[in-house]
């Protein structure tokens, strides 16, 4: 308790404290796709700060609670009138491909860009961002049932990571956190 306690103690602190306990990869470049097959990189092509979550598409636990939260932070963001980008990195690219994986995130924010590509091209991401995935088992269709780390990192517009944040602060912390970054005010 006292360790959670410190922790959202020292995110909204803001960027100051923020960025000494936790270690940020570097920008890192990357060229990946949209499930529609748009390409994108690491940098916002409307110039927005982005939001940046490691997870897939048909995910029965954590993404199903993290996915809606980003959603309510970036409308909450909206509303201070700061526009910013939610982008998930599939960590299951066997399965997140096609226009399936768009629709399910836009069911849940219609700005949000979903990304995969060849496991070739997402494994140096993921490592640059500390991502680790496991399959635990298979669900009752036969989807696999992943493990995965499950931060969320602000990056500015040019995809540079800023900080990292847990998908448990409330929204109005994470979108002020947010806020201080995009206005060089934390």
């Amino acid at each position: 308790m006292k360790a959670t306690a410190l922790l959202a103690l020292l995110l909204l602190a803001g960027p100051a404290f923020a960025a000494d306990p936790f270690p940020l990869p570097p920008a890192t470049p990357f060229a990946l796709h949209t499930g529609t097959g748009q390409p994108r990189t690491e940098a916002d092509p409307a110039g927005q700060y982005q939001l940046l979550y490691f997870g897939y598409a048909n995910c029965p636990d954590m993404c199903l609670t993290t996915l809606p939260h980003i959603a309510d932070v970036v409308d909450a963001l909206a509303a201070m009138g700061i526009a910013v980008t939610p982008v998930m990195i599939t960590v299951d690219p066997g399965h997140d491909q096609g226009p399936g994986m768009d629709a399910t995130l836009a069911a849940y924010h219609p700005a949000f860009v979903g990304l995969t590509g060849r496991p070739q091209d997402l494994q140096p991401v993921w490592k640059a961002y500390g991502i680790r995935a496991e399959a635990l088992f298979s669900d009752p269709y036969g989807q696999p049932i992943l493990a995965h780390t499950g931060h969320l990192f602000i990056l500015d517009p040019h995809g540079k990571p800023l900080t990292l944040l847990p998908p448990v602060l409330p929204v109005e912390a994470t979108a002020r956190i947010i806020a201080g970054y995009v206005r060089g005010t934390g």
